[in-house]
């Protein structure tokens, strides 16, 4: 979506409105806009004179913030093999806030941290009694 048009043309279109008293439409077609952008601005100028473009907001705020992060990454060089779900447990351990998977894959990937893990069978090898069974065979 494309942003707001400048502050210098909503200006010219509202005073052009009202020095020659014209129609929306005719408006519309020497500007280039649509007829409902000039009525929006004729508008907003009754209510509003400065003719401010509203702020665009991208989202939901995040449930993770910095200091969030930094037990993140505390959490994973303690155990750089540790799950999402483990991950949600300790993060709820140490800040007492539940979070999902999705949430810590996403601030994960934020900080720059990897998702290479171990995988079961790897993790398996490091068992001390599948150790000895090595030895034994």
């Amino acid at each position: 979506m494309p942003g707001p048009y400048s502050y210098d043309l909503r200006k010219k279109i509202v005073d052009t409105y009202k020095t020659e008293n014209t129609s929306f439409k005719k408006l519309a077609i020497r500007f280039s806009i649509g007829i409902s952008t000039v009525q929006r601005y004729i508008n907003l100028s009754k209510e509003d004179p400065d003719l401010i473009p509203k702020t665009i907001h991208n989202g939901r705020a995040r449930r993770i913030d910095a200091k969030g992060e930094e037990i993140i990454k505390e959490i994973i060089k303690k155990n750089p093999t540790i799950t999402l779900l483990e991950l949600a447990e300790e993060y709820y351990d140490k800040c007492n806030e539940r979070v999902g998977s999705s949430v810590l894959s996403r601030t994960c990937s934020r900080i720059g941290l990897g998702f290479k893990k171990l995988s079961y069978y790897a993790k398996e090898q490091e068992r001390e009694d599948v150790k000895k069974k090595e030895k034994t065979l």
